[in-house]
């Protein structure tokens, strides 16, 4: 057991409930230099001060007396004892790097890895299928939103919905391609909206899980930049 301080950047947010005792808890990557640390918060204190701070995905934090109680490297249970938000001029007293910064290669999309890349945006395309609204997984006897079906995961009856993603198709500045997807999981029907109406060649940073079927990144964090791409039939063209 010991105690640290971190500071990064927060790229998703996950709330939960203890197994045991059926308390709230959040679950959250940390993201600096160096790699996503996952971290999570218990109640009481931890949870008050986290809920107080109204911390956001995006977020620069700065967390202080941070315990571990596990061997493994990536997993920490904090005893938090102060979060706070680290504003623009602080960032380099902290020395915090930006962002966009904090980079991986192409190379490093591989299966279940919590990557983060910058990209030119090529191509998109809305995806929709029709699901539980309890667990959000595929209903296949469900032909249309508002149909009773059974959700063979969650064992109940339930009414469907239909959900909407997008699918990102990106190109690096170095021309190597990867793809990416925003799941209703990770979005409202307004930001799908969003982002399908970004124009292609946007710069766009995009951080995720990469799914474990195929290499392809879960989107749990975008942000759009300020580089654009125009392509004409000869030239590739990249401005501030």
């Amino acid at each position: 057991k010991r105690s640290f301080n971190l500071r990064g950047y927060v790229m998703r947010i996950t709330k939960g409930k203890s197994p045991t005792s059926g308390k709230d808890n959040v679950t959250f990557d940390l993201r600096d230099e160096t790699d996503t640390i996952i971290c999570k918060v218990y109640p009481p204190y931890g949870l008050d001060v986290w809920n107080k701070a109204d911390i956001k995905v995006g977020d620069a934090i700065y967390l202080v007396n941070l315990q571990t109680f596990s061997p493994r490297a990536d997993r920490f249970y904090p005893t938090v004892r102060l979060v706070r938000k680290v504003q623009e001029e602080d960032k380099k007293a902290l020395n915090l790097p930006p962002m966009d910064t904090m980079l991986n290669k192409v190379e490093d999309i591989k299966p279940n890895a919590m990557v983060m890349i910058e990209g030119f945006i090529l191509g998109k395309t809305e995806s929709k299928y029709v699901g539980c609204p309890l667990c959000y997984r595929r209903l296949r006897d469900a032909g249309q939103e508002g149909v009773r079906s059974h959700c063979d995961a969650c064992n109940k009856d339930v009414t469907a919905v239909e959900y909407h993603g997008v699918n990102l198709y990106l190109s690096t500045s170095n021309g190597d391609n990867f793809n990416a997807s925003l799941s209703p999981m990770a979005s409202t029907l307004e930001e799908v909206k969003k982002l399908l109406a970004v124009k292609n060649g946007t710069r766009a940073l995009i951080y995720g899980m990469v799914r474990k079927d195929r290499n392809e990144i879960s989107i749990s964090y975008y942000e759009l930049l300020n580089k654009k791409i125009t392509q004409s039939t000869n030239t590739v063209t990249v401005s501030n």
